[in-house]
């Protein structure tokens, strides 16, 4: 995940160098959710967080024991 179209130019431009079988990219557009001090349904009806959901492949309500049944087993996020 990166903070706007600057840094995903960034990790495109690594993403050529190591391939994209295992990497993804998705820029975050404007000023993420604050998480903190939202309830379930506004966070369940930000649109940023239902496409990291879709990206990731989370369901709401399940417990996760592992990454396995997972799209991506780690995240990393380029912010300036």
């Amino acid at each position: 995940m990166t903070e706007g179209d600057s840094a995903k130019s960034l990790a495109m431009a690594g993403m050529e160098v190591v391939g994209r079988d295992f990497y993804g990219c998705f820029p975050l557009r404007g000023k993420f959710l604050n998480v903190r001090e939202a309830n379930t349904k506004q966070i369940g009806d930000n649109p940023e967080v239902q496409n990291l959901f879709k990206i990731i492949g989370l369901q709401i309500g399940k417990t996760y024991e592992n990454t396995n049944n997972l799209r991506y087993g780690s995240v990393m996020i380029m912010t300036d």
